[in-house]
């Protein structure tokens, strides 16, 4: 932070207040992994109390600039607004009550921290919503493109101000915010491209009973070598199977780095174990041959039960505490992941070779052999289409 306060020297520490609600807030520049936050004239603030500002807020990663003398005008108070409008649309309405509060706080989770990454929706509103002839199945799929590097930096500010949205602050505070912030996100080093990221529902009754699953997955682009995330949380009836995972983007066992990198460090194997020794629990075993071959050592696959409780309030306890606990936790370490520990320096022909196998056989070739039954081949010829065209698969 010194080195944006003796490039602002403009800026006296302290002297000008509000409560930030709109604003393209600065501009971050790398140098030898040290952090400027440069503030320059230019953009012009509505007039309040009497004063006027002008001040230019804007990003510029990756490239060199030159930038006019620092200007500030005497105003007391800068208040201006930005935000972002949520996503609208019920998420995961079959799900029971605690059910719901795990899906949605893992997507709450990877919204928040990968908002500025990602681009708007296209997918088409007849797969975001679908339904079967007979009207015993119905679902969801939303699937959001990654940006570009280029693209995302224009999108830091506005999670920079969103974050400040609710809090007194000073303008050097919020600048010392943006430091932080870039320092987090290394948005300059240009390696944090997501390829997409999906969120899915599905509820069907079928003559065994009602059965619901609930799916979110972040798919990475070939820039970094971070995992990928996995979530599926399928419940039919007193029964819950979970599959948690960061899916490995390297052989585990010719890259031992890469294993203490990502699954050793975060201590995976320690939120796996609240699964294992939770009681009801059982490993689960994916009928997919494909599916076990890709998943990680520290892969949650559980089985959860409702025990002696046949109306399934076992299994609703069991879900508020173990799930949601371990969910988050397996979450949280992913992102931390993501941002600190991903590396550019990987194969990119392997690594893009290796994701596109996993998105066509372990995500393409599943939802074409499964959703026919439910939907008919219609509706799942559809939501294959969007999944390609969102995902972006290269062939």
């Amino acid at each position: 932070m010194e080195a944006c306060l003796a490039a602002n020297a403009a800026i006296p520490s302290g002297a000008i207040h509000g409560r930030i609600t709109r604003a393209r807030i600065c501009h971050i520049e790398r140098r030898n992994r040290r952090t400027a936050v440069y503030v320059g004239h230019g953009t012009e603030f509505p007039e309040l109390v009497g004063f006027s500002v002008r001040v230019h807020l804007q990003i510029a990663l990756r490239r060199k600039s030159e930038f006019a003398r620092t200007v500030f005008c005497r105003a007391p108070f800068i208040n201006v607004t930005v935000g972002r409008e949520a996503e609208s649309g019920t998420r995961f309405p079959f799900l029971s009550n605690a059910g719901r509060k795990v899906m949605t706080n893992v997507s709450a989770i990877v919204e928040n921290e990968l908002c500025p990454l990602l681009q708007d929706t296209k997918t088409p509103d007849d797969v975001r919503y679908f339904k079967s002839e007979d009207g015993n199945a119905e679902g969801s799929t939303v699937i959001r493109a990654g940006k570009d590097s280029f693209q995302a930096e224009h999108e830091l500010v506005k999670l920079i101000a969103w974050t400040v949205v609710t809090e007194e602050v000073t303008l050097v505070e919020c600048l010392k915010l943006c430091s932080l912030l870039a320092e987090r996100w290394d948005v300059s080093c240009g390696v944090l491209q997501i390829d997409f990221v999906l969120e899915s529902w599905l509820h069907a009754k079928l003559p065994s009973g009602t059965l619901d699953i609930a799916t979110i997955v972040v798919m990475l682009g070939p820039e970094t070598d971070s995992p990928h995330f996995l979530f599926e949380f399928i419940q039919s009836g007193p029964s819950l199977v979970v599959v948690l995972d960061h899916v490995p983007r390297k052989d585990l066992v010719l890259d031992t780095d890469y294993q203490q990198r990502f699954y050793e460090a975060p201590g995976l194997d320690e939120i796996r174990k609240l699964f294992e020794e939770a009681p009801n629990s059982k490993p689960y075993i994916s009928p997919t041959l494909f599916v076990r071959s890709i998943v990680s050592p520290t892969a949650v696959l559980y089985k959860l039960n409702a025990g002696t409780q046949v109306d399934g309030g076992g299994l609703e306890e069991q879900i508020e505490t173990v799930v949601y606990s371990g969910s988050q936790k397996m979450t949280e370490a992913w992102i931390e992941s993501f941002l600190t520990r991903g590396s550019s320096g990987c194969n990119l022909e392997d690594t893009l070779k290796r994701d596109n196998k996993i998105k066509t056989f372990g995500f393409e070739v599943d939802l074409s052999a499964n959703l026919p039954r439910l939907f008919g081949k219609n509706i799942a010829d559809r939501v294959v289409e969007a999944f390609r065209t969102g995902g972006r698969i290269k062939v």
